[in-house]
């Protein structure tokens, strides 16, 4: 009988953090997002949809005010580009319950001439 009743508390121990994990996640300030990315200027959709084609790091760093420190890196893709630059989304930032931090991104991608190719747009998730 004790270990029927130990089996019922451990699996309904089980089920209560299962589902805790699973939580939404809970929306954050503009300040907590740059913090989270390291101070890297927020941006809006509507900012990012506007940088063309073509321009240079530098270019791209005035235009959203400011440089992210937040880079995937140097890679290539069937040698297209060899740095992508993420940037946050303005009010986009959540927390979850374990503490990870995300937001919707734009990646802006440069290739080996050092200009723009690519832009993309990720939203918030959790890895």
């Amino acid at each position: 009988m004790r270990f029927v009743l130990t089996l019922i508390a451990l699996v309904a121990l089980a089920c209560v953090v299962a589902r805790g994990a699973n939580a939404a996640p809970v929306p954050i300030t503009n300040s907590d997002l740059r913090v989270a990315y390291f101070g890297a200027p927020l941006i809006t959709s509507q900012q990012a949809k506007a940088v063309p084609a073509g321009i240079t790091q530098r270019d791209l760093f005035k235009r959203l005010h400011g440089r992210s420190g937040n880079s995937l890196g140097s890679h290539s893709y069937f040698d297209t580009w060899k740095i992508c630059i993420v940037y946050p989304v303005k009010g986009t930032g959540v927390k979850y319950r374990d503490g990870f931090v995300s937001a919707d991104e734009w990646e802006f991608c440069f290739g080996f001439d050092g200009r723009l190719k690519r832009r993309f747009f990720t939203g918030a998730h959790h890895i």
